[in-house]
C-alpha cells in the first residue's frame, strides 16, 4: 500500500511540474482572432483608412474577440544610408488615388510611428529590415510575426495592406475549420529546399481545373505543397504552435536575412536566375507555407485541413467593374487589390457586411476535392537541408475543404450567374460538387 501511494505521489509531482512548465511557455491568451495587416512605415494614410473600415464596420467584434495590428519593422536595411539621412518618398494620396509626395528622414518616420502607436495602440514592431532594395521586406516582417506573436488568438491571419477582410464571416469561417486549418484563396506548388529559396513546377489553383491531378514537375523539389495565396492567409492555433517556434523555421529565415544583407541586386527580373549560394527570399507566401508544411509532416499531424476560400476572394482590377453591383449583398470574405483611396472611397461603402450568410464547410479528399493525390517532401536534414526525398499520400495527414453556400447564399450566386460574370457556383456538396465559380 505504501509503495503504491509512493508511486501516485511521484506520477503527481511530476505531471504538476510539467504543467507548470507548459503554462509558463504558453502565450497569454487574448482572444479568438489576430489579424496582421504588414504594413509600411511611409503609408499612414492607409493605416488610418484601414482603421476606420474595421473600427465603423466590426467595432463590437475588436472590442471583445478580434485584434487588428499593423506589422512594421523596427530596422531599416543594414547596407542602405545611415537611417538619421535616409530620406523617403511618403505616399500621401490624394482624393483621385495619386500620390502627394512629402520627403522625411526615416528617423522622422519612425517618430512619427511611435506617436501614432501612441495613440492608436495597434502597431506591431518586429525585427526585420525595412525598405531591402532587392526583395520583398514582408518575406522577413511575415516571418518574424509568425515568430513573435506571445499572445494567443484561436486564429492567426497575415494580410496585405491592400486587402479588406470581412472579419464576421470569416470568423464564422475559421470557427468551423477548427484549430488545424489553413485558410485562403489555395494554390499548390513546390519548392526547392537547401537554402535555395526558390519555388519550382508549376502554380496550380480549383480556378484553373476541376478535373485531373497535380503532377510533380520538379524532382528535386518539396511538394506539390498547399498554401494560401496573395491577399490572406490563415492558421489555426495548433498550426500556430507546430511552427512558429520550430527551430528549422528559424535557420530558414536567418538564412534569408543573411543573403538579404549581402548586397547582390535582385529584382522581380532576375531574381530566379541567381545562383544558389547567393539566392534571395522573394516568394513570401510560398516560403513561409513551405516550413509549414515540412512542420506537419515532421511532427506528424493529423486531421489538417486545408480550407480553400477561392469563391470568397475578390481580386481587384477588372472585377472591380464587372461585380461592384453585387457587392451589397454578398459572401465575399476578402476583397483584395484596393491599392488607392478612389477605389475605396468609390465601392467599399456599397459594400453590406453586417449580415453573417451562413455556410458550412465540406471536408473530404484531398484528391478528389483538389487533384491532390501524392506529395514528397524531405526524408531528414536539419534547418532547410534535405538529406533524401520521400514520396508521401496527403490524406494520412490532410483533408480540403470546400466551403458549401447556406440558402440565402445559393440566391446571391445564382444572381451572380445572370449577370453573365460567373460560369456557376461552389464546391461542396454531391449537388453542387461540380459546380465552379469563375472569372
Amino acid at each position: 500500500m505504501m509503495r503504491l501511494q509512493i508511486l501516485l505521489l511521484g506520477l503527481f509531482l511530476i505531471l504538476k511540474t510539467e504543467c507548470l512548465r507548459m503554462n509558463g511557455n504558453a502565450r497569454k491568451q487574448k482572444g479568438k482572432l489576430v489579424i496582421g495587416v504588414m504594413s509600411d512605415v511611409r503609408e499612414p494614410e492607409r493605416r488610418a483608412r484601414l482603421r476606420d473600415f474595421y473600427r465603423t464596420r466590426f467595432g463590437n467584434l475588436l472590442a471583445k474577440d478580434v485584434r487588428v495590428e499593423f506589422v512594421v519593422s523596427r530596422h531599416l536595411y543594414p547596407n542602405t544610408v545611415v537611417a538619421g539621412k535616409m530620406f523617403a518618398q511618403i505616399n500621401g494620396e490624394t482624393a483621385k488615388g495619386k500620390y502627394n509626395q512629402q520627403t522625411k528622414s526615416y528617423k522622422q518616420l519612425l517618430e512619427d510611428l511611435h506617436e501614432e502607436d501612441q495613440k492608436e495602440g495597434d502597431i506591431k514592431w518586429v525585427d526585420s529590415s525595412e525598405w531591402s532594395p532587392h526583395v520583398s521586406p514582408e518575406t522577413q516582417k511575415s516571418a518574424r510575426w509568425y515568430q513573435t506573436h506571445t499572445e494567443a488568438y484561436q486564429y492567426y491571419c497575415k494580410a496585405d495592406d491592400d486587402a479588406l477582410v470581412n472579419v464576421r464571416q470569416l470568423l464564422h469561417l475559421l470557427e468551423q475549420s477548427g484549430p488545424s486549418a489553413l485558410v485562403g484563396n489555395i494554390h499548390f506548388r513546390e519548392w526547392h529546399p537547401d537554402y535555395k529559396f526558390q519555388a519550382g513546377g508549376n502554380s496550380w489553383n480549383s480556378r484553373d481545373k476541376k478535373t485531373g491531378f497535380i503532377e510533380k514537375v520538379c524532382k528535386d523539389c518539396v511538394g506539390p505543397l498547399p498554401y494560401a495565396y496573395g491577399g490572406l492567409e490563415c492558421l489555426g492555433s495548433t498550426l500556430m504552435d507546430s511552427f512558429a517556434k520550430d527551430t528549422h523555421f528559424e535557420s530558414f529565415v536567418q538564412e534569408a536575412v543573411r543573403r538579404d544583407g549581402l548586397g547582390n541586386f535582385c529584382d522581380k527580373t532576375n531574381c530566379a536566375t541567381m545562383p544558389w549560394d547567393t539566392h534571395m527570399w522573394h516568394h513570401e507566401d510560398l516560403g513561409i507555407q513551405y516550413n509549414l508544411f515540412r512542420s506537419i509532416l515532421r511532427k506528424n499531424l493529423t486531421g489538417v485541413k486545408v480550407v480553400d476560400i477561392v469563391n470568397f476572394f475578390w481580386n481587384g482590377g477588372e472585377q472591380w467593374s464587372s461585380r461592384i453591383s453585387t457587392l451589397k449583398n454578398n459572401p465575399v470574405v476578402v476583397v483584395h487589390g484596393v491599392k488607392h483611396v478612389e477605389q475605396f472611397n468609390h465601392y467599399i461603402p456599397g459594400w453590406n457586411t453586417n449580415n453573417e450568410l451562413k455556410s458550412t464547410l465540406s471536408c473530404g479528399s484531398c484528391a478528389r476535392r483538389q487533384g491532390w493525390k501524392s506529395t514528397t517532401t524531405c526524408l531528414s536534414g536539419e534547418g532547410d537541408n534535405c538529406d533524401a526525398f520521400i514520396e508521401v499520400n496527403p490524406s494520412w495527414t490532410f483533408q480540403c475543404c470546400d466551403v458549401t453556400p447556406g440558402l440565402n447564399m445559393k440566391a446571391l450566386f445564382s444572381s451572380w450567374e445572370k449577370l453573365g460574370n460567373v460560369t456557376a457556383v461552389v464546391p461542396g456538396d454531391d449537388s453542387w460538387d461540380n459546380l465552379f465559380l469563375k472569372k
